[in-house]
C-alpha cells in the first residue's frame, strides 16, 4: 500500500475511534419482562373494568383468552452517579380485542396487535426519566417514572407520573420531597381564556409528596408521609368547575419481632370536591392496615387486613376514601373504573385489585377501586400460606372476605342505593391458589384457580331478572413469565 493511503486509511480509523469515544463510555444495559397467561372465566374478559355480579345472571358463559405483556427497558448508564432510563411496554390479545382490520396492510393499534399479520402501533412509553446524584446524600430522578405511595398502594400504586422525585439520606433519616404533573386541561380554544390568555399551567392536576422515614435498624423503621393531590383539570370553561383537593398523610412502619414480620399504616384524609354544578362535597376518609408475616415450615404464613371508610350518600360530606383513577377523580363517577391503587398484600385475585398475580395487561375485580368500593368503603381480611416445596416448584393458597362499609338496597329494576340497607356487608369470600414451576432460573409457569362466593351485599341484585342473586365469579389461568 501507499504511503499517502496508509495515512489516509490510519487518519480514518483514528476518526472514528474518537467518535466512539462518546459511545463506548456509556454502559448500555438492557432489560424486562415477558409474560404469557391463557385465562377461562366467567367475568374475565381480556378487559379492566370492574367486575358488576349485576350483570352475572345463571346462563353467564365461560370464555377463554390468551394475553401477552412484554416490557424493555434500556438504561445508558455514564457512571453510577448519572443514567438515563427508557422503559417500554407491548400488550397484546391474541386474535386481538377490537374489530378486525379491514385488510391485512391496515395497521391496528393497542391490544388489537394480535390479529391475522400482527402489523400494529403498540410501542407505550412507561418511563422516560434522568436518574442521578447530587453528592453522596442526594439522588434525583426527572421524567416520567414509576411511583407507589407509602400507605401499601392504596392511595397510588406502581403509577406512572411526570415529575422530580428527590430522595436524601441523612443517616439513618431517607426524606423524599416530589412534586408530579399528571395532567393539564389547557384553556382558550373555542372557550373562554384566563391568566393572559396563557394556555398552559393554568387547569393542572398535581401531586406532592413529602415522606421521611427512620430507620431504627435493619430489621425496623417507622415514617410519615403527606400527599397533595390537587386535580383543578376543568370539565368547563370556568376555573371553578370539577375540582379535587385531597390533603392525604398518615404514618407507617414495619418491625422484625423474632420470626414475624409485622407492618402496618394509619392514614386520614380531608379536602373537597366540587361538582359540575358548582355545589362543594367537603371529604374526610380514613385507612387503617396491618400484616404478619411468619416462617412455618417449608413456607410463610401470611395475615392481613386492610379498612377503608366509605360514605352513605346522604350528606355533602363525603367520607370515602380516595384513591387515583384513570377516567377523573370525580367520586360520583370515577370510583370503579380506571383505577391506579393497589392492595397485593392480600394474595386476592378476584376481590380487589392485584395485577401481581395475572402480570398481564388486562384485570377485573369485585374492588376495582382498592381505596373505596363504589363509594361505600369497606374492609378485606385475608389469610395464606406460600411455601417453598423444592428449589424450583412453590405453592401458594389464601382466604379472603370482603366488606363493605355501608350496605346497600335494590329496588324493582335491580338499582342500587346506599341509603338502606338489603342483606348483609359481606361482599364475598374468595379462595385461590396457585402452583409453579421455575423451569428456568429466570422463567416460571404456574396454574392459577380463584372462585368467589358471593356475600349477602348482592342479594336480588341481578338486573337482567329482577330480584334474582347473581352468579359467582370464578378464573383458571395459565401463566409463563419470563424475565432478562
Amino acid at each position: 500500500m501507499k504511503l499517502n493511503k496508509k495515512i489516509a486509511v490510519a487518519a480514518a480509523v483514528g476518526a472514528l475511534g474518537m467518535a466512539a469515544v462518546p459511545a463506548m463510555a456509556l454502559e448500555n444495559e438492557f432489560s424486562g419482562i415477558y409474560n404469557l397467561g391463557f385465562f377461562m372465566s366467567n367475568y374475565d374478559n381480556a378487559g379492566t373494568a370492574a367486575l358488576s355480579p349485576k350483570a352475572m345472571y345463571n346462563t353467564n358463559k365461560t370464555g377463554n383468552y390468551f394475553e401477552q405483556r412484554a416490557r424493555i427497558k434500556y438504561t445508558a448508564k455514564a457512571s453510577d452517579d448519572l443514567k438515563l432510563v427508557t422503559h417500554f411496554e407491548i400488550n397484546s390479545t391474541f386474535g386481538g380485542s377490537g374489530a378486525l382490520k379491514t385488510s391485512v396492510s391496515t395497521n391496528s393499534t393497542g391490544s388489537n396487535s394480535g390479529q391475522l399479520d400482527a402489523d400494529s402501533i403498540n410501542l407505550q412509553t412507561k418511563n422516560v426519566y434522568l436518574d442521578f446524584n447530587v453528592g453522596k446524600n442526594v439522588n434525583v430522578k426527572a421524567g416520567i417514572q414509576t411511583v407507589s405511595d407509602k400507605f401499601k398502594g392504596i392511595l397510588y400504586s406502581v403509577t406512572d407520573m411526570a415529575g422530580v422525585n428527590v430522595t436524601t439520606k441523612m443517616g439513618a433519616l431517607d426524606l423524599n420531597t416530589a412534586y408530579f404533573r399528571v395532567g393539564t386541561k389547557p384553556l382558550g380554544v373555542g372557550t373562554a381564556t384566563y391568566n393572559n390568555n396563557n394556555t398552559e399551567g393554568w387547569n393542572n392536576f398535581d401531586i406532592a409528596v413529602l415522606d421521611a422515614q427512620y430507620n431504627i435498624n435493619k430489621n425496623a423503621k417507622v415514617g410519615a408521609a403527606y400527599y397533595l393531590i390537587s386535580d383543578n383539570t376543568s370539565t368547563g370553561a370556568a376555573p371553578t368547575a370539577t375540582q379535587v383537593m385531597v390533603n392525604t398523610f398518615g404514618a407507617y412502619g414495619s418491625a422484625k419481632v423474632g420470626a414475624a414480620t409485622l407492618s402496618g399504616f394509619v392514614a386520614a384524609q380531608y379536602g373537597h370536591e366540587t361538582a359540575s354544578t358548582a355545589l362543594r362535597s367537603s371529604k374526610s376518609g380514613y385507612a387503617a392496615n396491618m400484616a404478619a408475616r411468619v416462617p412455618v415450615g417449608p413456607g410463610t404464613l401470611k395475615a392481613n387486613y386492610l379498612f377503608r371508610s366509605g360514605d352513605d350518600n346522604r350528606d355533602r360530606v363525603d367520607t370515602s376514601w380516595y384513591s387515583l383513577q384513570h377516567t377523573g377523580n370525580n367520586t360520583a363517577t370515577g370510583s370503579t373504573v380506571g383505577s391506579l391503587s393497589q392492595y397485593n398484600e392480600a394474595g386476592m385475585m378476584i376481590l380487589v385489585r392485584n395485577l401481581t398475580t395475572n402480570a398481564t395487561n388486562s384485570g377485573r375485580f369485585l374492588a376495582q377501586n382498592v381505596g373505596d368500593i363504589n363509594g361505600v368503603g369497606g374492609h378485606i381480611m385475608s389469610v395464606g400460606y406460600d411455601a417453598t416445596i423444592t428449589p424450583k416448584a412453590f405453592a401458594s393458597v389464601n382466604a379472603g372476605m370482603l366488606f363493605a362499609h355501608h350496605n346497600q338496597s335494590t329496588t324493582a329494576a335491580g338499582t342500587y342505593s346506599t341509603n338502606k340497607g338489603n342483606g348483609t356487608n359481606l361482599m364475598a369470600t374468595e379462595i385461590n391458589t396457585e402452583i409453579g414451576y421455575k423451569l428456568y432460573p429466570n422463567m416460571t409457569a404456574s396454574v392459577q384457580a380463584a372462585y368467589a362466593f358471593l356475600g349477602g351485599y348482592y342479594n336480588g341484585c341481578n338486573s337482567a331478572t329482577a330480584g334474582k342473586n347473581a352468579e359467582n365469579p370464578y378464573t383458571g389461568r395459565i401463566m409463563l413469565k419470563y424475565a432478562f
